[in-house]
């Protein structure tokens, strides 16, 4: 076969269905190597695919130095996939490259760690081109490169530059924070920089890392470095966490250290740190009961409520959904006899939702009468969602049997309303009995001359 009859093969074909055709038959085609080096672009890129499927390493580099820059890309990119070719020849091509072209030099220096040719570069590229393009190469360089230019260059390295230092020298950066360890105002800095390379080097020395952060910490905040860790920390002890966040100082931000990944590791704690934690979050409770065991969070929420006045308190809905049903009940019955709910309907409709289903469609059913279709509009809402609270699959089937038969007449957006609601119903209580009732819903909608 010869190039033109490959050329032929492939035209037609879509990218993907050629680069297929050319994998598959590498090896027989690699002998048409020097014929397509000598083509046009095109031949070359399809060279550069054969080439990197056989390894045939004096071939992309040849292709490294071709004058087009989409033929040096795509031969940079066989390098970045396995072919071997040499530091020298990288190198060679280095000394060359226009600005385009070094930078993808030294990411691919970087990202494939030839820490040789790092280690050649990195001076002349900083003398060349400045510290802050210099600090690219640092991550691939030699440990001793690392701590011996890091003092110099650490000034200009972002955050992200940090956390890829700590992955690749983590006992470089570890050392470096060590001798730099903040004493006063210049904490905030030390933790937008430093601090990240410090929680990035968990994994390698985790009994470090919270020395430092112990050290280094401010009184009154909690650094996003260490926000991005508070759960993998508490994996390696929690008792540490829990005091970082306990200390006086701190009280006002726990708050923010209710991420997902600490969220997760709550279990780890007894009911009173649990309740000691809660008390500092109060009235924000709903992300520190929610991923708990139900058969937990009764008894965080009186040990937390125990020294707070309820009597006046009304809670959110955030709160009440992680509620076990009776404490939730107990709050909803407590909430509707404060003045400030029964004066607001719309406030003592929501929190009737959450009234076992019999006890709240006696309260909320005459209502669906009103003249005012907002008003019904909550009523179905609050209704259907009191049936979803109840898990009951039956009272849910009863609900939205009930208000399907009422509303085919009524106005679109208290149709829309109950269609959210009936949406909201948690799946688990989507059961076949209740085909009927959407169905009359969803017809009754789109046959309606209003709908929109």
């Amino acid at each position: 076969m010869r190039a033109s009859d490959l050329l032929q093969s492939i035209d037609g074909l879509s990218y993907g269905q050629r680069v297929r055709y050319v994998a598959d038959r590498a090896r027989e085609l690699s002998g048409l190597l020097d014929e397509l080096g000598r083509g046009d672009a095109f031949e070359r890129v399809v060279g550069i695919q054969i080439a990197e499927v056989v390894r045939d390493t004096p071939y992309v580099t040849r292709m490294l130095r071709a004058p087009e820059p989409a033929v040096q890309s795509r031969a940079l990119a066989a390098v970045w996939r396995g072919v071997p070719v040499s530091d020298d020849d990288l190198r060679i091509l280095y000394d060359d490259a226009p600005a385009a072209l070094r930078s993808r030099l030294v990411a691919l220096v970087r990202r494939t760690r030839r820490e040789h040719l790092a280690n050649r570069l990195i001076d002349e590229h900083r003398a060349r081109w400045g510290d802050v393009a210099a600090v690219g190469l640092l991550e691939a360089t030699s440990p001793a490169t690392a701590a011996r230019l890091l003092p110099e260059l650490a000034y200009c390295v972002t955050p992200a530059g940090w956390r890829g230092l700590a992955r690749r020298h983590p006992d470089e950066v570890l050392a470096f924070a060590e001798r730099t360890l903040p004493a006063g105002e210049d904490r905030d800095e030390w933790w937008d920089a430093v601090g990240h390379g410090v929680t990035a080097a968990l994994k390698h020395d985790p009994d470090a890392v919270l020395a430092l952060i112990k050290r280094a910490i401010p009184a009154h905040e909690l650094p996003v470095a260490v926000l991005d860790i508070l759960g993998r920390l508490a994996d390696h002890d929690p008792a540490a966490v829990l005091a970082l966040l306990l200390a006086p100082d701190r009280q006002g931000v726990v708050r923010r250290a209710l991420t997902p990944g600490f969220r997760r590791r709550l279990h780890r704690y007894s009911d009173d740190e649990l309740a000691a934690l809660g008390r500092l979050v109060w009235p924000d409770l709903a992300g520190l009961l929610a991923d708990l065991a139900p058969s937990r969070r009764t008894t965080i929420f009186e040990a937390v409520t125990k020294d707070v006045e309820l009597g006046q308190a009304v809670l959110g809905d955030d709160l009440l959904q992680v509620l076990p049903h009776r404490v939730r009940v107990d709050q909803a019955r407590r909430m509707l006899e404060l003045p400030a709910i029964r004066e607001d309907d719309s406030l003592r409709r929501g929190i009737s939702s959450y009234l076992p289903y019999e006890e709240a469609f006696a309260l909320l059913e005459p209502e669906v009468r009103a003249p005012d279709a907002g008003v019904r509009s909550a009523v179905y809402r609050s209704i259907v969602r009191s049936a979803g609270h109840s898990r009951d699959p039956e009272l849910v089937v009863r609900a939205l049997g009930w208000a399907a038969g009422r509303v085919r007449n009524d106005k679109d957006p208290v149709r829309c309303s109950l269609l959210q609601a009936a949406a909201d119903v948690p799946p688990t209580l989507l059961t076949d009995p209740l085909t009927g009732p959407l169905e009359t819903l969803l017809t009754d909608a789109l046959n309606a001359r209003d709908t929109s």
